[in-house]
């Protein structure tokens, strides 16, 4: 089964965590897990490596089983009624890009608590990194139209464990290493 990830990394408005917290994990997922092609989501804070203090960021990762089908039905669906936004979303800061697993993804894989390690790689550069376990990259087609924040990331369960997406070619232009601390359980179309 062909599979890919949607990285949404969103942040809310000053002072509207909770209100953005509550609309994202009691509706937001199941709107978007209830589209054909997505097979199921999780949603993640973004705490510091270092320190273990809480980033601005939250990630949810969409598992998508059929490409073509999620994308068209995230475009047909947004801002209506049946996926309607909040005002409590900071949308000039929020980002997704789909990325595309460098291995064979069991079905039983799982993203869960963990480290992701995500890279900008510079627009001159077109190493090819070595497939393994856990280590994605951009997919040509993406939910909207422009450049991805990131298009390369890397996710380590193992503890300690600090994943490398760009596996030491080059330097890259951003770059963001978390821990993933999840909010939600994994949700799965009703």
């Amino acid at each position: 089964m062909s599979r890919y990830f949607y990285f949404v990394f969103t942040r809310p408005k000053d002072g509207q965590d909770a209100a953005f917290n509550s609309w994202y994990s009691d509706r937001h997922i199941y709107d978007l897990v209830a589209i054909p092609g997505i097979a199921a989501a999780r949603r993640f804070r973004l705490l510091d490596i270092e320190s273990g203090a809480a980033k601005p960021d939250y990630l949810a990762i969409y598992e998508f089983d059929d490409l073509d089908r999620a994308l068209s039905g995230i475009a047909e669906r947004r801002g209506t009624d049946r996926m309607p936004s909040t005002d409590a979303i900071d949308k000039e800061t929020s980002r997704g890009v789909v990325l595309r697993p460098l291995w064979d993804v069991t079905p039983d894989w799982r993203f869960d608590t963990g480290i992701v390690d995500l890279a900008k790689r510079p627009a001159e550069t077109d190493a090819r990194l070595p497939d393994a376990a856990g280590r994605m990259v951009a997919h040509d087609r993406q939910s909207r139209p422009g450049p991805a924040v990131f298009d390369l990331a890397a996710f380590s369960p193992a503890p300690g464990d600090v994943p490398d997406a760009v596996g030491g070619l080059f330097v890259p232009t951003a770059r963001l290493t978390a821990r993933m601390a999840p909010i939600t359980e994994r949700v799965v179309p009703a």
